[in-house]
């Protein structure tokens, strides 16, 4: 007997199609347009569109809370708000702290997968983001606690707990000799906060760069000598680009020239939410940096620099799906199944049999209506 059949679903990147989806065991154990066989639960969709959970690989908080307090009730919270936008995995990001801080995160981090908990988002690794930035770059990166590549910092914190993405200057390692032991630590490399030009990026991706952290932010433009490593995202179809789709880290002609001109299987979009996310206008932090949220744009109180963001993943799948003219469902894919490939992760981000039964029910404005994790429903709207 199957644990669950989901009717009633539209399913499909393109126009879609109505199907039902018998789950066995925390997988999809069939698919089809009619399922003649029993469950110990059915769940009608209503016409909706069941695409796979959404995985967030870049964010560093919600509700309050950041990752990198290194509270596991905190890191819990969050996770809670990720699986409201749809989310059922998870890649928490870190900033630019003391080793010590990161321990505690990381130690967090194991915490959370070892607990195994019932109705929550998976999680698949942490995403190291800094502290081997470019000063110049910062951003709303703590300049303080920048520095050199060192791989031994590295492997300490995979060593509490698996490193999955790494965010580093690639001009910080020009001879790419970090890059080649992080790429065989199996670690996804990615420019970030990065002055590198076309060049120096270019050597990186003969050496194992794969992509590139909220693309066109904190990175090299686009120039007439010389276009950057924003250019090289665009020209390369072998990048992989992170999209923070609010329309303030990239204009709506910026996202349109996104779609127009890269390799949509290589677009991943992600939230680069903070602990302002969830909570409305006001003063918040960012890695001890103060911060003001105001009109949907989280800005350091010093410089004004972007700190992050307040989006909601389904909100970034809403916005990209707007300006590029394509069904929900196939920009749903940026956020699941594109992250999934970049990462490796062979199990989620599609919906196909043997796969885990990760679902996110969407309506068409990408509001989410019902999360499912291993077949479980764990948030109904």
């Amino acid at each position: 007997m199957n644990d669950l059949i989901i009717k009633n679903a539209v399913v499909g990147n393109e126009s879609g199609s109505f199907c039902e989806i018998a789950v066995k065991n925390g997988r999809i154990a069939r698919i089809s347009r009619k399922i003649d066989e029993n469950a110990e639960s059915v769940f009608d969709a209503g016409g909706a569109f069941l695409g796979a959970g959404f995985i967030d690989c870049h964010f560093h908080g919600a509700g309050g809370f950041d990752f990198c307090d290194g509270d596991f009730g905190a890191l819990c919270e969050i996770a809670k708000l990720k699986l409201k936008e749809g989310v059922t995995g998870i890649l928490p990001a870190t900033l630019s702290l003391p080793f010590e801080n990161l321990e505690k995160s990381f130690e967090c981090a194991k915490k959370y997968e070892q607990a195994n908990l019932p109705s929550m988002p998976r999680i698949f690794g942490v995403h190291l983001e800094g502290p081997f930035l470019n000063q110049e770059m910062a951003g709303a990166q703590n300049p303080e606690f920048l520095k050199p590549c060192e791989i031994g910092f590295v492997k300490r914190l995979n060593g509490i707990f698996r490193i999955k993405k790494i965010s580093y200057a690639p001009e910080l390692d020009l001879e790419c000799k970090f890059l080649r032991e992080v790429s065989e630590m199996g670690i996804f490399p990615s420019s970030a906060h990065s002055s590198a030009g076309f060049g120096v990026f270019s050597n990186a991706l003969k050496c194992g760069l794969k992509g590139i952290t909220h693309f066109g932010n904190r990175q090299s433009p686009i120039t007439s000598r010389d276009i950057g490593s924003t250019g090289a995202g665009l020209l390369f179809d072998d990048v992989w680009i992170e999209i923070v789709a609010d329309k303030k880290h990239l204009s709506e002609d910026m996202l349109k020239l996104v779609f127009a001109k890269k390799n949509f299987e290589k677009i991943i979009l992600i939230t680069d939410s903070m602990r302002a996310s969830w909570l409305g206008e006001g003063v918040s932090t960012l890695g001890g940096l103060k911060v003001i949220v105001k009109n949907g744009e989280a800005r350091l109180c010093d410089g004004g620099a972007l700190a992050g963001s307040v989006l909601k993943m389904n909100d970034a799948v809403k916005n990209f799906a707007e300006i590029s003219g394509e069904p929900v469902l196939k920009i749903a894919e940026c956020a699941s199944k594109n992250v999934a490939e970049s990462l490796g992760l062979g199990e989620v981000g599609r919906i196909e049999e043997n796969c885990l039964a990760d679902f996110t029910l969407l309506d068409e404005n990408a509001s989410v209506l019902a999360v499912f994790v291993g077949g479980k429903l764990c948030f109904k709207a």
